[in-house]
């Protein structure tokens, strides 16, 4: 298989795991979990429990003086961003909340023109607009002629993402490895994950009673968290090979995914997923996804050599 194909499938393995990830991230937010902080901080404990697993196949090394705040900066991002994004699967359905990323995908090539140097065709910028549009539609409250709550916390997720994108695909290109990349962004994540759950009386207490129930929330936690590394891994190495724009572009798909799933197994699991699929909305998510899929297929195909 050539690199840059294979590079795209590794692209696109990211929102097929990552559109689980979502709906189980919905699901333990609504259901599971009351306060946010305890949640980052499962989370992220299953992220350095993992790691051994990781240096099984490669092992990590010190990251040079110039990395340790890119690595910081991933870290911070990793933590900051779950707070709006957990809230905002409070809002609305699932699908939209994953669809709200694209509204920062439209600064991606900007910042990696900036960054990192890439460049892409006119087209692929049409059709990051394309896709950003889309999403604003998903969002649009005709009635009363404004975006909803969940739009604003995610424009706040997916730039800051986007800017943690770029700060990847920074560090790969100043030699450091995915493993060690991970390594210390899971380790200093877990840092800030508990310095803000330990913060305060009522955040330890919630902590406490929740690890009580581990037995009841730690499988969907577990579940989540490989899903949701499993996303990153293939993401990241696809960084790797394929410009960071285009990745970003791929990874708008993931809406597309949660609403198949969704459609395909609510019968089974119906607690499981917060979807709403009567005919009208269905109708218009399925036109707006169609749409935002053509964009993907432009962003990923439409590169310039």
């Amino acid at each position: 298989m050539p690199r840059y194909l294979l590079g795209i499938a590794s692209a696109f393995l990211a929102p097929i795991q990552d559109a689980w990830a979502n709906i189980l991230d919905s699901y333990l937010s609504n259901k599971i979990f009351e306060r946010i902080t305890t949640l980052v901080l499962f989370s992220s404990a299953f992220n350095v429990i993992v790691l051994p697993l990781v240096w099984l196949f490669s092992r990590p090394h010190f990251l040079p003086v110039k990395l340790i705040m890119t690595v910081t900066g991933i870290s911070l991002i990793e933590v900051i961003y779950q707070f709006p994004y957990y809230r905002s699967f409070r809002k609305t359905d699932t699908s939209i909340v994953t669809s709200l990323f694209s509204f920062g995908k439209i600064f991606v090539p900007f910042l990696a023109f900036f960054l990192v140097k890439e460049r892409l065709s006119i087209l692929q910028y049409v059709a990051y607009f394309g896709i950003t549009l889309c999403a604003t539609l998903l969002a649009f409250d005709a009635k009363k002629f404004r975006l909803n709550q969940a739009a604003w916390l995610m424009l706040g997720v997916s730039v800051i993402l986007d800017v943690q994108t770029v700060l990847y695909k920074y560090a790969f290109e100043q030699g450091a490895d995915w493993t060690t990349v991970l390594t210390w962004s899971s380790l200093i994540q877990f840092f800030f994950a508990g310095v803000l759950a330990f913060g305060t009386s009522n955040a330890r207490r919630d902590v406490v009673l929740t690890t009580k129930q581990i037995k009841h929330v730690g499988l969907p936690v577990i579940f989540m968290q490989m899903l949701t590394w499993g996303g990153e891994a293939a993401e990241s190495y696809a960084l790797t090979i394929v410009p960071a724009s285009v990745v970003s572009g791929v990874d708008s798909a993931q809406p597309i995914f949660v609403l198949a799933f969704a459609l395909l197994f609510v019968r089974r699991n119906p607690e499981l997923f917060h979807e709403r699929l009567e005919s009208q909305n269905l109708i218009k998510k399925m036109i707006l996804f169609v749409l935002m899929g053509a964009g993907t297929i432009v962003v990923t195909f439409g590169h310039s050599d």
